[in-house]
């Protein structure tokens, strides 16, 4: 299914994204400095309103546990 491949072409770039509109896309995790989660990352761009909501509800769909997740199953 051509979804499996954009799948992993979306998150570099929601991450360049958010890094472009200066949203943070790292934490502090046991002294370590890590990326954000994607289910984050995407609440971070809806919070900001940087993706539409037919976006933000899409990749939701796409990547969060709540719909099919299908980056990691």
């Amino acid at each position: 299914m051509c979804t499996d491949l954009i799948v992993l072409k979306i998150e570099p770039i929601l991450r360049d994204l958010a890094k472009r509109r200066k949203i943070n896309t790292t934490h502090l995790k046991n002294d370590t400095l890590q990326e954000v989660p994607l289910e984050e990352l995407i609440r971070r761009l809806e919070k900001n309103e940087e993706l539409s909501m037919q976006d933000v509800e899409f990749f939701k769909f796409l990547y969060v546990v709540e719909g099919q997740n299908i980056r990691n199953n």
